[in-house]
């Protein structure tokens, strides 16, 4: 059995040499997105809600998160 490949966390070179080589059994499209991105992605699914203090890094989070929810 041959281990499944989580296109999120692939470059887009390897991606474009993946779809190549063998068609996906569920295709879809496929997004870049940088950390803060996918910490408010996650936290949307999981918690349900952010805390966060102003002017950190954790501000950008809150932003996607709130713009995720609208």
């Amino acid at each position: 059995m041959t281990p499944r490949l989580c296109s999120r966390f692939l470059p887009l070179t390897v991606l474009i040499a993946i779809s190549t080589v063998n068609s996906p059994s569920y295709p879809g499209l496929t997004t870049v997105i940088h950390g803060n991105g996918a910490v408010a992605h996650v936290m949307d699914y999981v918690c349900g809600g952010v805390i966060g203090y102003p002017i950190t890094p954790s501000t950008e989070i809150s932003e996607l998160y709130e713009a995720f929810r609208a």
